[in-house]
């Protein structure tokens, strides 16, 4: 996915090649891609997008302001190429659709032209989709009037069909001028803005009522106030049309480009607290098993004997409004997960994820969070025993394990969300498998005493990942996919010799983490770095591989977050990391560099050993840097 450039992106501006790290290095580089300082895909050097982006769901992340955000995601699968897509009904078109047929807002000859023949009645493309009552839906496009001798002005609609949204929703927009809309059906809202070149993008809002699979219909019209208007064609006039989204969403976001499946736009995420800048975020796979992830009583969620559970409407971090759990003078009366309850596999291990707060009438300081088989009696838990205990503090917590009945928790890990919130997650090995049970709650024997509940999360895995939403459901995240290749690639590399710097932080700590790949789509021509904690000392491997033939440099004590840095020409490469230079031993030097054509970031070229973390920044030099400029660059 390349995201449609709006405006250019200045650079610091510092003394020599224009760049502190550039200038540190003596050289400017032939690629750089500084994610953290710029927040968005395009290299500093050309200023354009070379990354092939891609993740097939929704995803979440911190923003500058310290709120959690879903990032944009478009669920029609074709943005683009309507007539060569399956997934668009040309049928009810009453005309014909030629793709690659203008230039299109983002420089590229992909605009699709719609021409109407001579037929009466509507006219229309559609594309459908499984809307979710009570969510919000807006739906966008480009579109241009085309011109052409005896062709006369046409204009765009949209239709949100009642089957989801009660009455249809319909719009019609005037693309002539400075633009303008119609809404004739419907309490949906829309929006038209004017592009350079005659392009309009224009939007229609609205939120469902019912569940049900319908076609959204993107409308050809020859009336400015009527989006569903019917009439018969003259077989000449028509408009382009391109970069279509539907999004659940109340504001138009983003244009996410598709080819063929859903696709969501990258993540630059912000430590919580700080709000600093942490770069691209990529993440594996992960799903929350829990139906509804943030706490409300009444809505996924029931009381477990606490004196009278109430929700709040905090909105922390953006996305938990929060209940009030008081305790009935027993430590382990809470609220509860109700159904649908999560069903777990005792041959897999999960990480649980509590977010909560200090009580606000009576605060306890307590906290107890419990997992157990659904129907049986007992459970295993995690408590924080003590009022004046720091809850940051992963020792202030202990755990108690019926690990035959229910199973076993461990290695309880506390961070600081932001806004005084605290997230705790702790592994949980299933002793059957089976449905299970959640409670979270004030520990303490006093009556009122209290804690707030925001949310929960349950995914297979050692460690917790961002926080996927669900209501009404378990959700999944997919994998973040972050490559160059082809001409993107070969524009910038040099087969011969190079130098590559990586700034990163791990954010999920595992065995086999890539931080980058240069591969030629095979493990037998590669250049990787990796983090292999089962190497005994937490390394960093650098491996170099021509014909499978595999040359390593590890460092020990590798770091979650480090500044890392390879040389590399035919028989004379070394590597540094945080100020620290090491020479290449382990295996012999190879006589020549690996054949490579493309470039995987926080990944391999698979598609597994994902980062679960942040790049900040990503480097090339077309040369091979001296080792004790590596050591500077790095420090």
């Amino acid at each position: 996915m390349r995201t449609l450039a709006t405006k250019q992106k200045s650079i610091h501006q510092y003394n020599g090649f224009g760049n502190q790290l550039w200038d540190l290095a003596g050289a400017r580089p032939s690629l750089d891609l500084q994610f953290a300082d710029r927040k968005d895909l395009d290299d500093a050097i050309t200023g354009s997008n070379l990354i092939e982006f891609s993740r097939a769901s929704s995803g979440t992340y911190y923003d500058s302001d310290g709120l959690i955000k879903t990032a944009v995601t478009n669920y029609l699968e074709d943005s683009e190429g309507f007539n060569a897509s399956p997934y668009w009904n040309k049928t009810p078109l009453q005309g014909t659709a030629t793709d690659n047929a203008a230039t299109a807002p983002d420089g590229s000859t992909t605009a699709t032209l719609l021409v109407e023949n001579t037929e009466a009645g509507g006219k229309y493309l559609s594309n459908a989709y499984s809307f979710v009552a009570n969510r919000t839906y807006t739906v966008s496009c480009w579109a241009k009037q085309y011109s052409n001798t005896g062709t006369q002005d046409r204009y765009f609609g949209f239709v949100f069909q009642q089957a989801a949204f009660g009455t249809n929703q319909i719009v019609a927009f005037n693309i002539t001028g400075n633009g303008s809309f119609t809404i004739s059906s419907g309490t949906g809202t829309a929006s038209i803005e004017a592009y350079p070149d005659g392009w309009y993008r224009c939007s229609l809002t609205a939120t469902a009522i019912a569940n049900g699979n319908t076609a959204n219909q993107f409308r050809l019209t020859n009336n400015p106030n009527n989006g569903t208007q019917g009439y018969p064609g003259d077989g000449v006039s028509g408009i382009y049309v391109w970069g279509a989204q539907l999004e659940e969403s109340s504001t138009l976001g983003e244009l996410v480009k598709t080819t063929g499946t859903v696709n969501s736009a990258p993540r630059f995420d912000h430590d919580p607290v700080t709000h600093k800048s942490l770069g691209l975020l990529i993440e594996e796979t992960r799903t929350n098993f829990i139906g509804y992830s943030a706490a409300e009583m009444n809505n996924g969620w029931i009381n477990g004997s606490s004196k009278n559970p109430t929700n709040l409407s905090l909105n922390k971090l953006g996305v938990f409004n929060g209940v009030r759990v008081a305790s009935n003078g027993q430590i382990w009366q809470n609220i509860r997960l109700d159904n649908p309850l999560p069903s777990l596999d005792n041959t897999k291990i999960y990480t649980i994820t509590n977010w909560w707060l200090e009580g606000d009438l009576n605060p306890s300081g307590k906290f107890r969070s419990s997992i157990k088989r659904n129907g049986i009696t007992g459970n295993s838990f995690i408590r924080k025993p003590l009022s004046n205990s720091d809850p940051l503090d992963p020792a202030s917590y202990t755990i108690a394990n019926q690990t035959v009945n229910h199973g076993t928790i461990s290695n309880i890990k506390v961070e600081d969300a932001g806004s005084n919130v605290i997230k705790i997650s702790y592994n949980f090995e299933p002793a059957i498998s089976g449905f299970y049970q959640h409670t979270i709650g004030p520990n303490t024997t006093t009556t009122d005493e209290d804690v707030i509940v925001l949310g929960a999360q349950i995914e297979e895995g050692e460690f917790s990942t961002s926080y996927i939403p669900t209501t009404g459901e378990q959700a999944d995240r997919d994998a973040d996919s972050v490559t160059i290749e082809t001409n993107n690639f070969s524009n910038w590399y040099n087969q011969t010799q190079g130098s590559i710097f990586i700034d990163y932080l791990i954010q999920g700590i595992r065995n086999g983490i890539f931080l980058y790949d240069l591969n030629n789509g095979t493990s037998t021509e590669e250049i990787y770095l990796n983090y292999r904690p089962d190497l005994g000392t937490n390394i960093n491997r650098t491996a170099i591989r021509i014909n499978s033939n595999q040359s390593n440099i590890d460092i020990t004590g590798a770091p979650a977050t480090a500044k890392h840095a390879l040389g590399i020409a035919p028989e004379n490469y070394s590597v540094a990391r945080d100020g620290t230079l090491v020479g290449p031993f382990s295996n012999q030097l190879l006589s020549e560099t690996p054949s490579v054509n493309q470039l995987d970031i926080g990944g391999q070229f698979n598609g597994l050993s994902k980062l679960n973390g942040t790049i900040e920044r990503l480097t090339y030099w077309p040369s091979r840097l001296t080792d004790s400029t590596l050591k500077t660059i790095t420090n």
